[in-house]
């Protein structure tokens, strides 16, 4: 599939789910990259819905708003439905207790549990739920888990988010230029998704996202600015409005540049973080793809990105 065909597939289920205004929740106001391209080609793709956005938040960021009970619980796609990133899952069981009787849109996500009584705690809260809850799935493992154990779910093959990004945008809005570059990369996730595999290759240069080991200047300056609000006791519904329009219009684009970066000096990429893959190929990179510990990356490599030339995965 090329981009163009994962773009219609998921700009056509976001307009067939998000059928009345809704909240976005779980928003990544953290130094992820990976997580912040999902955030913004969400973005992109909802202004081609007819409803609108009436509430924001990240985990940290939530207080319960004030809405209808037809107004969708909208969460951000991502990786981290299961118990590997456990407070995802906790806020998500902490929203719909909040919420029982509103519609849930789960964007979508790789699944994993390693403990099965957690599993069947998750089972228990989804088959509670008293609305309809629709379940997005990027790759056919996740797919199955849900499909097979979790009941009143609708689960719904979908592309990863990043897949149908308008990269252009991305690029002219940070004012970056694309270059073909030259050598390799060798992008080695630095977090407990990571498995050692032997893989033969030489390379020039080694690591993970550059923010997650360095605080970016406007991460510093947006401590500052909220530490300086509440010394002025500035009430904290303008404090957290103000915390989401920053990590929206300044953060986001910051840590974007972040990765962008980081890729564009090399020709060829070999990555073990699924975006990083994805980042690459949309920049006109060589990809090789290294499997995660769960095979999530495999599982969306598999689905919708095997027939591409320029990107393949490691054995």
């Amino acid at each position: 599939m090329n981009r163009d065909d994962l773009y219609h597939i998921t700009r056509t289920q976001i307009q067939k789910y998000i059928t009345e205004n809704y909240v976005f929740l779980d928003l990544p106001y953290y130094s992820n990259v990976g997580d912040v391209l999902i955030w913004e080609a969400t973005l992109q793709l909802l202004k081609k819905v007819s409803h609108r956005c009436v509430y924001s938040c990240s985990v940290e960021t939530y207080r319960k708003p004030k809405i209808k009970k037809n107004t969708i619980l909208l969460f951000s796609g991502g990786g981290n439905f299961g118990d590997l990133w456990e407070k995802h899952q906790q806020f998500r069981h902490k929203v719909m207790e909040d919420f029982p009787e509103n519609p849930i849109v789960q964007l979508p996500q790789s699944v994993w549990f390693e403990d099965k009584e957690k599993m069947s705690l998750d089972i228990e809260y989804y088959a509670r739920h008293k609305a309809p809850v629709v379940i997005c799935l990027r790759d056919k493992q996740s797919f199955d888990i849900i499909s097979s154990n979790y009941k009143n779910v609708t689960p719904v093959l979908m592309p990863d988010m990043v897949l149908a990004l308008d990269i252009n945008k991305v690029l002219k809005r940070n004012r970056i230029k694309t270059e073909k570059g030259k050598g390799v990369l060798y992008f080695r996730r630095d977090d407990k998704e990571f498995v050692e595999q032997t893989i033969d290759i030489s390379y020039d240069a080694e690591g993970d996202w550059p923010c997650r080991r360095n605080e970016i200047k406007w991460v510093r300056k947006h401590k500052e600015l909220m530490d300086s609000l509440e010394k002025k006791k500035v009430p904290e519904k303008m404090r957290l409005r103000i915390c989401h329009l920053y990590h929206r219009y300044i953060i986001k684009d910051a840590y974007m540049r972040n990765g962008i970066r980081f890729l564009m000096p090399y020709r060829t990429i070999y990555a073990s973080r699924l975006h990083a893959a994805i980042l690459g190929w949309l920049l006109g990179k060589e990809v090789f793809v290294i499997d995660n510990s769960y095979h999530k990356c495999s599982g969306v490599y598999d689905l919708w990105m095997n027939d591409w030339t320029n990107v393949k995965m490691t054995q």
